[in-house]
């Protein structure tokens, strides 16, 4: 537990605007082990209230009692809620006509992201973008439509394509080609010669301009069509739950929460 919650919070790009609410959840039934030689949960705790992120805890199951104090030790010290919840807790998964194309649409970005800069950053970059790229074989299409929406957030949205993707960094006018040197350019630009690298980009940037107005259209859809569903549903489900948690935290620190749980 204390090594996925580490993981947790160096994982992620958390932005540092102001206003902006950052929270992670911590789910499971069992204590962590203090025993092991990884970075103990109450130093993550510090630097994770330094930078504003809320931590909320749902221990699961009536076993393994001794877990409850670390759970809401957790939770107290990171200003987050602590619950504790059957072990057999549902979730209601809703699936819509617009999963499977958002899907398409989301690996068709993820996996036409291109990086700059130097050769360690770019390595860095393309070993997270493998990792991505992997859970498209697991994940089912809800799930990925679910992330899609997050993604198209703002503060999603930076951590979706990470530090110096070249694509949304020319569309969003943070860099200009021509500033970056020739050694900092991905590997499949380096090859092509002026013309045909210009060329290249700018059909990305279109293409890739195209994807995401498609997306932006769909997810407002699907929010839609959810909304309705959840409307004429009575089921207190987990997801419902933690919505709340989250609605009131977000104003409390910052503004209203907009979204889905995923």
């Amino acid at each position: 537990m204390n090594a996925a919650l580490d993981d947790a919070i160096r994982g992620m790009n958390w932005g540092t605007k102001r206003n902006v609410y950052r929270t992670v959840f911590l789910v499971g039934d069992c204590p962590p082990h203090m025993d092991y030689k990884e970075i103990k949960y109450p130093e993550t705790a510090k630097t994770v209230a330094k930078n504003g992120i809320i931590i909320n805890t749902i221990k699961l199951g009536d076993g393994c009692t001794e877990a409850i104090e670390h759970f809401k030790a957790i939770a107290s010290k990171t200003n987050g809620k602590y619950m504790q919840l059957d072990q057999d807790a549902q979730d209601a998964v809703i699936t819509t006509p617009y999963d499977d194309r958002i899907t398409a649409i989301s690996y068709s970005i993820d996996s036409t992201k291109i990086y700059y800069g130097s050769q360690n950053l770019v390595q860095k970059n393309q070993t997270r973008k493998d990792k991505t790229l992997k859970m498209y074989a697991y994940a089912s299409n809800a799930t990925v439509s679910d992330r899609a929406v997050y993604n198209s957030t703002i503060s999603g949205n930076a951590n979706w394509y990470g530090e110096k993707e070249l694509i949304n960094d020319l569309i969003n006018k943070t860099v200009v080609l021509k500033q970056i040197t020739t050694d900092e350019l991905p590997a499949i630009l380096k090859k092509m010669n002026l013309d045909d690298r210009e060329n290249e980009i700018n059909r990305r940037i279109a293409e890739r301009k195209e994807l995401t107005a498609e997306l932006e259209k769909l997810n407002a859809i699907r929010k839609e069509f959810i909304r309705l569903e959840e409307k004429n549903s009575q089921d207190p489900s987990f997801s419902k739950k933690i919505l709340k948690i989250m609605q009131a935290q977000a104003k409390k620190n910052g503004g209203d929460f907009v979204g889905s749980i995923f």
